[in-house]
């Protein structure tokens, strides 16, 4: 597909399963990764305490956070009681290896193809994923390191730079659409960035991220004719702006982070004189009447 020519223009999709678990890959990624140069992730300050209730890059956050962490209690407690922090890390670096030569294979098909110079290309994933930074080994969190995803675009007339900006993945439908130029839906949600992509200097066509989950944070469902989620206690918000984020929880509680000087997010600092404003400015970016997705709603539990 990549590397013939085609007779009118061609979409073409590549998923990659890798690094999503289980972490299994030939020997020889992992050889990449010696365990005595694997260090423990930047965010993890507490690596020896492994309760909620003793560990010091917990220690700040409040219920809803600490519910966000208890969905999987038993993975941090059994990752340090086997002792195999670094080892499950050095297999998570071993998966992402593995992806990034099958997106080289796929890079060749293209570069020795005759459709290089003018094919656009994306890169992108669809979440980041947790290595004990707050005891959370997934991706079912709101903090910075589930939600951040490399995003990387090539092809005609996009300039080669890098940079932090941002940028979310239901922005990816309007940029291909103007990039391409071809029509696109009047109804899409998201941005484009176009515009920032091909010029050198492009200003960010975003000032905030907002990313939304529908956290369990009330009692068990009951039998019986009753919502499959109507113990949802709300729905919690996630805003991120270039030197900050809040977490707003659907409970009230907020955190916030001030990525000047806590690009980690190890302090919580929504409790401090002064933070008030800047919570009233990230929560502004909120949806006002956000309401269950349509899955929650119609999903019935009968007898």
């Amino acid at each position: 597909m990549l590397s013939k020519t085609h007779d009118k223009p061609f979409f073409a999709a590549l998923g990659i399963r890798k690094p999503h678990m289980s972490w299994v890959v030939p020997d020889a990624y992992c050889r990449r990764f010696p365990l005595d140069r694997i260090v423990y992730p930047l965010g993890a300050l507490d690596t020896e305490r492994t309760t909620l209730a003793t560990n010091a890059d917990v220690a700040d956050l409040g219920g809803a956070g600490r519910a966000t962490l208890s969905q999987f209690p038993t993975d941090h407690l059994k990752v340090a009681a086997a002792g195999k922090w670094k080892a499950l890390i050095r297999a998570y670096l071993a998966c992402v290896a593995e992806a990034d030569d099958a997106i080289g294979v796929a890079m060749k098909g293209v570069l020795d193809g005759p459709n290089v110079s003018n094919t656009i290309i994306v890169i992108w994933s669809d979440h980041g994923w947790q290595l004990g930074e707050k005891l959370a080994w997934r991706k079912f969190t709101l903090w910075e390191r589930a939600l951040r995803v490399p995003v990387i675009f090539a092809g005609p007339r996009i300039a080669q730079r890098s940079e932090n900006a941002l940028f979310s993945t239901i922005d990816l439908y309007k940029t291909l659409c103007d990039l391409a130029g071809v029509d696109q839906p009047a109804d899409l949600d998201g941005v484009s960035h176009a515009a920032f992509l091909t010029r050198k200097n492009g200003k960010d066509a975003r000032d905030s991220v907002v990313s939304t989950w529908a956290l369990e944070t009330g009692s068990p469902p009951q039998a019986g004719k009753a919502a499959k989620n109507a113990h949802l206690k709300d729905i919690h918000f996630s805003v991120r702006r270039a030197s900050a984020r809040l977490i707003a929880y659907g409970t009230g509680e907020r955190e916030l982070y001030d990525h000047k000087t806590d690009p980690w997010e190890w302090r919580n600092i929504a409790g401090q004189p002064g933070s008030k404003a800047a919570i009233d400015r990230l929560i502004a970016a909120c949806p006002r009447d956000a309401v269950a997705p349509a899955w929650e709603k119609s999903e019935v539990v009968d007898d």
